[in-house]
């Protein structure tokens, strides 16, 4: 038995595809996609632009403080319960500069056991974007006092040169 996809879904299925493409480089806020391993798969234009870091640069790096755990282990038994976190977040530029940004952190699961096979780490610099500065200074709080619950996580990250670094 042969099964065939019709030729007009694989063009619209490629189009979609090219769409999805350009939307990634074109959002206003840093995306940065994260495997299971929690190795970096890709960034967008606006995650490279507002940290200085080039792509290149970014592409296998795992994200880490500098003590070897991981950045998303803090988080860990909230994304197993809701496969979602945000709250605000100091990001450390390659320069050395800081700047403060609003994460949203999101995981995607594959299979029937519901495996994690992919973090969405989602950025708003609200230097850059009006509506981050909006999310930082009327959400941070109630964030801020979330986070504190979850083992005095206070809601700091920083992207420091070798990923990302708590503080």
């Amino acid at each position: 038995v042969t099964a065939f996809t019709p030729i007009n879904h694989i063009k619209f299925m490629e189009r979609r595809l090219e769409l999805w493409a350009k939307v990634f480089e074109a959002s206003g806020e840093g995306i940065v996609i994260i495997d299971a391993e929690h190795r970096v798969l890709t960034a967008n234009r606006a995650f490279c632009r507002a940290t200085g870091y080039e792509l290149h640069e970014l592409i296998g790096e795992a994200v880490r403080p500098d003590a070897g755990i991981s950045l998303l282990a803090p988080f860990a038994a909230l994304l197993a319960q809701r496969s979602n976190w945000q709250g605000e977040v100091t990001m450390q530029r390659r320069d050395g500069s800081f700047y403060p940004a609003w994460l949203m952190l999101s995981v995607m699961r594959s299979g029937h056991e519901g495996e994690v096979s992919h973090f969405i780490a989602t950025t708003i610099d609200p230097a850059i974007a009006p509506l981050g500065a909006a999310l930082l200074s009327q959400d941070s709080a109630r964030y801020r006092a979330g986070a504190t619950l979850l083992g005095r996580l206070d809601g700091a990250v920083l992207l420091g040169a070798d990923g990302f670094v708590l503080h």
